[in-house]
């Protein structure tokens, strides 16, 4: 019994990865679309080639991108802020806004409410 996996040959995804790349004046991360093609098609077949694309979700990126950019703000008591960079602010009276949401693919918002305290 053969138990080798069914051979893929990359010809096809390697001459769209230098085509794409060269298109885009040398950009390598508009190559990062064959070449997920390439790596979704073996993972298809049974085999994992591992990624291009890190954790953090950056082509050709090593990792690092999405720890460097956690932050932590707050929001406590009759409006106490405390921003991402740590900078404190205090809001009073009735408004509405946003206080945070993802700006890369709008997965999440959070939306305040201030009501007048007498």
């Amino acid at each position: 019994r053969n138990n080798t996996l069914p051979f893929l040959d990359p010809s096809f995804y390697y001459e769209s990865c230098i085509l794409d790349t060269c298109a885009a004046g040398g950009n390598k991360s508009i190559s990062c679309k064959s070449i997920k093609a390439y790596e979704s098609e073996c993972r298809r077949r049974g085999t994992d080639i591992g990624s291009v694309v890190d954790r953090c979700g950056v082509c050709f990126g090593d990792g690092s991108s999405c720890v460097a950019n956690r932050a932590t703000c707050s929001v406590s008591g009759d409006s106490h802020y405390t921003t991402f960079d740590g900078a404190g602010h205090h809001f009073q009276g009735k408004c509405e806004y946003i206080l945070t949401k993802d700006c890369t693919n709008e997965d999440f918002a959070v939306h305040v409410r201030n009501e007048q305290r007498h």
